[in-house]
């Protein structure tokens, strides 16, 4: 092995990136009162009214559209502007998933990537709600490095390095594709 080569080796194989565990709630209908959707063990209920003296965690007000319910639920699950009138005030952020929306779609993914998100549970009683599944889906391990960067896989359409160390969780697998010279 010539002193360039030292220490530099290449594996045969492709390398993946963590991805996390991810599902679906479609909203076809505002809801009623009373409905509810439970994300990992924490319960989401959907009110016409908010509660007040005293204010209760968690509470969605029911929108004019289902866009409007399910963004609603999206901002309580980020905790993001509008507490106190499109959600409750003492609700906090999600601790383990993040919520994003598409039209009357909301979407709620797992915070750690790898397949551990893929046992999350998601309930609901509304009627207003079709869920993708019962349980969040698509959460792929990513191929671990060793404790440096620097490693290389090579397959037949592609060259990946690792710039970072890659557990089981992580994203630091990037590729370039072959061309003939």
């Amino acid at each position: 092995m010539s002193e360039a080569n030292k220490g530099f080796n290449i594996a045969v194989g492709t390398p993946v990136n963590a991805i996390s565990g991810s599902q679906t709630a479609l909203f076809g209908d505002v809801g009623t009162d009373g409905d509810f959707i439970i994300v990992d063990g924490v319960k989401y209920t959907f009110k016409t009214t908010l509660s007040t003296a005293p204010t209760v965690a968690n509470e969605i007000f029911i929108g004019a559209s289902a866009g409007a319910t399910a963004t609603n639920l999206k901002k309580a699950i980020n905790k993001e502007a509008g507490a106190g009138t499109n959600y409750s005030t003492p609700t906090v952020a999600h601790p383990t998933v993040v919520a994003t929306l598409n039209t009357a779609t909301v979407t709620v993914t797992y915070k750690i990537a790898g397949v551990v998100g893929n046992a999350i549970a998601v309930s609901k009683t509304s009627t207003a709600i079709t869920l993708g599944g019962a349980l969040l889906t698509g959460g792929v391990d990513g191929t671990i490095s060793p404790a440096s960067a620097g490693v290389w896989y090579i397959d037949t359409t592609n060259i990946y390095a690792c710039t970072d160390v890659n557990g089981i969780h992580d994203a630091n697998w990037v590729k370039v594709a072959w061309t003939k010279v």
